[in-house]
């Protein structure tokens, strides 16, 4: 039996009730997570101009557009909501391969559902199964060993292959009609990386989820496929990566969940962005300074075209990586937790500038400044390794730091590492601190600063003495 075929069994013969109860709740997290998608995106020029292009040709008006008050026909409302839904960049990954799964199957289930009406529980479970055919694909095709060329854009392979089995599952299609939507949907499988940074890669998506339709329909009709429509030697498989592991679709099927592998991001840009965005503003919360994390995220918009190509960050349907807005949104949020002193950006302004010395002679901040190497003396580039910011840290926070170092030093090894550890998973010090000692027998207690013990205490040093946090 082909992996193909294996899969398509599964779908056939899966039941809702019997899928495990943690899978069918984040089935649901899933479609709660991206309904917000097309919602927000609904307005945008991207979608306007699909509609402006596509409903004169507009067949029977059965389904709605999200967040607008026109209805289309069933395959160009999937499209449409597909495009609204891939605007802000805000929807899952499945973390083991950077695909987003959840919004081809949800688009084309709730286009087809117009006109047939199903259960809550059946198209949960046809979405958790659309979702699960696609992250299983794109293990194959992309989890080590397999290599894929990075110059597909992964969702838009596998997602219409999801989209497909997810309808088949609302159609009823039996066993060899199931493979054959696979095989229909794995035909039509396209999308490319150099779309991003254009409307066109919101399109890549949109149109899998209307090649989902299309290829379970033509199934149910009858319109035959490949047996091993992936894995073939002339399979989709075979022309994406290399390596492709084809084993992965069917691995723990109906044991283990690839489903549970989705993540939901915790900032609307690419994942790829995620680490360093908190890594700048955790970086800014240990120096006290929320300007750090303008200057850190404005460095990294500033050097991004070589990775992301020219004018990205400036088009405004772009997928930016850090969009000067929701830089705007993260530091005014962090401004309101009341975690860092007053900080207004009220422009895009850079600050990259002010992440070196103005008189810093490295060849990086000559080449800056605009100086050539003819221009440079002999003792220049000794300033090449140092990180020096143009303003030194306050005396006050200096003094703050050292005490706070000084405590750490006095704490049990067990105590300050419980201590550290809190403050890498991102809890204030002000209450990670009590927190624990709060368990912490008076003995094992660090002595206050000064050397002097106080029994039963285990308190911080007082304001007098300075502001740890």
């Amino acid at each position: 039996m082909t992996e193909s075929r294996a899969l398509a069994r599964f779908v056939v013969h899966s039941s809702w009730p019997d899928l495990p109860a943690q899978v069918r709740h984040e089935t649901t997290r899933a479609l709660v997570n991206w309904i917000g998608n097309p919602i927000w995106g609904s307005a945008n020029a991207a979608v306007e101009r699909t509609l402006a292009a596509l409903d004169p040709f507009s067949g029977p008006r059965e389904a709605a557009l999200i967040g607008r008050s026109e209805r289309i026909d069933v395959f160009k409302a999937a499209l449409i909501n597909g495009i609204a839904a891939n605007i802000a960049d805000y929807d899952d990954t499945h973390l083991a391969t950077v695909i987003h799964p959840t919004g081809p199957a949800a688009c084309a289930l709730l286009a087809l559902v117009e006109r047939r009406r199903v259960s809550g529980g059946e198209f949960l479970h046809a979405l958790a199964l659309g979702i699960e055919a696609q992250c299983r694909v794109a293990m194959a095709l992309a989890a080590p060993p397999a290599r894929a060329n990075g110059a597909w854009y992964l969702t838009g392979i596998t997602g219409g292959i999801g989209a497909a089995v997810a309808i088949g599952r609302l159609l009823g299609l039996d066993e060899d009609r199931m493979l054959w939507a696979i095989g229909i949907a794995a035909a039509r499988a396209a999308g490319s990386r150099e779309t991003h940074g254009t409307m066109a890669k919101n399109l890549v998506p949109a149109c899998a989820a209307e090649a989902g339709i299309f290829a379970a329909l033509l199934a149910q009709h009858d319109m035959m496929a490949p047996e091993a429509p992936i894995e073939g030697k002339r399979g989709l498989g075979c022309l994406v990566a290399e390596g492709a592991d084809f084993t992965a679709i069917t691995r723990g099927l109906g044991q283990r969940f690839e489903l549970m592998g989705n993540a939901y991001k915790p900032f609307p840009s690419g994942i790829v962005t995620h680490a360093a965005i908190t890594a700048a503003l955790e970086l800014a919360r240990r120096e006290r300074n929320l300007e750090l994390a303008g200057n850190i995220l404005d460095e990294m918009r500033e050097n991004d075209d070589g990775f992301w190509g020219a004018d990205f960050l400036d088009d405004a349907t772009a997928n930016r990586p850090v969009p000067a807005e929701l830089l705007k949104q993260i530091l005014e949020g962090e401004r309101a937790e009341k975690q860092f002193p007053v900080y207004e950006r009220s422009s895009p302004v850079q600050y990259s500038s002010k992440l070196r010395r103005r008189d810093c002679d490295c060849p990086d901040c000559r080449a800056r400044r605009g100086e050539t190497p003819s221009e440079w003396g002999e003792d220049d580039g000794e300033d090449q390794d140092q990180n020096e910011f143009a303003e030194p840290l306050p005396a006050a926070f200096s003094r703050a730091l050292e005490q706070f170092e000084q405590f750490l030093d006095g704490l049990p090894p067990r105590i300050a590492r419980k201590v550290e550890e809190a403050i890498a998973r991102g809890e204030p010090p002000e209450i990670a601190v009590p927190r624990i000692f709060k368990n912490v027998p008076p003995e094992m207690r660090p002595p206050a600063p000064g050397g002097k013990t106080k029994k039963g205490t285990g308190t911080l040093p007082s304001p007098a003495q300075g502001n740890l946090f």
